[in-house]
């Protein structure tokens, strides 16, 4: 089972984005799901636009950190510790000069390293592939909190309400929560959905009075990373 997660979010510019998104399905992606110990690796384009209202309500980083909202490449790995492996695919000396060149045509990179530190699978678990890449939508979450004592909150937030929650929402294929090794981000969460559809109509949560209550003051507590909480529709694999 994937324990470590690799995620990097860019933006491409027009004249090299679809070469750029070809290259990355056809050798890059396949090639990278070949590597020992990695388990698998997909590409979710972004929608900003369909989160917009939720996501303004937060409060996002000011730290000199990569604002990319275009695109996400998510890579799993048995451990955490893979991708700090003298082999690991993160550093330069393990990637070809084509590889090296196709990725400085990204933008606004920014980049995290988590390890998975909870699951919970929904209804439509069925619907995944074990072992096998995110969901066809995903609504990914990387954030700080404002202070040590608020850390157990989320925590606490987390095991008591949001779980159980995620376990019976219709559509729902599983929830990832991880802790941060290396990256900006010291938390992340991946929601996994069938559709976005599915997901809009039945994301749990959002009319549940103790929900509004409990998570406002969580909410309040976070500092998020650009464009947190990102909608992403699975491109690769198909």
């Amino acid at each position: 089972m994937e324990e470590g997660i690799w995620g990097t979010w860019f933006d491409l510019n027009t004249k090299v984005r679809s070469s750029h998104v070809k290259w990355l399905h056809n050798e890059y992606l396949p090639e990278l799901s070949a590597q020992p110990g990695i388990a698998w690796a997909a590409h979710f384009e972004l929608h900003p636009e369909i989160y917009a209202k939720q996501r303004d309500r937060l409060v996002h980083t000011k730290d000199p950190i990569g604002q990319a909202m275009q695109h996400l490449v998510l890579v799993g790995a048995v451990s955490s510790n893979l991708f700090f492996h003298t082999n690991s695919p993160l550093e330069k000396k393990n990637q070809s000069k084509a590889t090296r060149e196709r990725l400085a045509e990204r933008q606004e990179v920014r980049w995290f390293v988590g390890r998975e530190e909870f699951r919970v699978n929904g209804p439509e678990y069925g619907a995944s592939v074990p072992g096998g890449a995110p969901g066809p939508c995903i609504q990914m979450g990387t954030f700080n909190m404002t202070t040590p004592e608020w850390e157990i909150g989320l925590g606490q937030w987390y095991e008591q309400l949001r779980y159980p929650q995620f376990a019976r929402s219709g559509s729902c294929i599983r929830m990832r929560k991880l802790l941060g090794v290396a990256g900006w981000a010291h938390h992340s969460v991946i929601y996994e959905f069938t559709s976005n559809e599915e997901r809009a109509a039945n994301m749990e949560g959002a009319k549940d009075a103790a929900h509004n209550e409990w998570g406002e003051k969580i909410i309040q507590q976070t500092v998020h990373s650009p464009g947190s909480p990102v909608i992403g529709i699975r491109k690769w694999p198909k």
